[in-house]
């Protein structure tokens, strides 16, 4: 937890021995892995145009969203310096 977000620990209730027996950490070092990657649309053939199937890109991007406060807290806290 402090190696993500330095000082949350410092904000968090102590785990329960139940939540720290439920919890596993698995580290596996990735050696090769592939990826295909494009930007714009795809380049099919000429006579893949004609084909009665959809083409095309779906874009995908991960980005944070705005912090959003839990619904049920009896009392609202500034939000941490590390999300801002």
């Amino acid at each position: 937890m402090e190696h993500l977000l330095p000082g949350r620990l410092a904000e968090l209730r102590p785990s329960t021995r139940k939540e720290l027996n439920a919890t596993a950490l698995l580290s596996l070092p990735i050696e090769t892995f592939s990826i295909k990657s494009r930007s714009g649309p795809p380049g099919d053939a000429a006579a893949d145009l004609s084909a009665p199937l959809w083409a095309g890109v779906v874009p995908l991007a991960m980005q944070p969203g705005k912090p959003q406060d839990a619904p049920n807290l009896l009392e609202k806290y500034p939000l941490p310096a590390y999300l801002k």
